[in-house]
């Protein structure tokens, strides 16, 4: 899966409250990232 999609999905289990978001394997860096991008611009709410 792609950066975008993967923090996608990653900001509906912080919605659904989840505290803690990571990856495991084929999950990098850049998925990271955007998922932190994503957080930082507000579109966790």
């Amino acid at each position: 899966m792609s950066a975008e999609p993967y923090a996608k999905a990653a900001l509906t289990w912080v919605k659904m409250g989840a505290d803690i978001v990571g990856g495991c394997c084929e999950i990098g860096p850049e998925h990271i990232a955007c998922i932190r991008q994503a957080l930082d611009l507000g579109q966790n709410t």
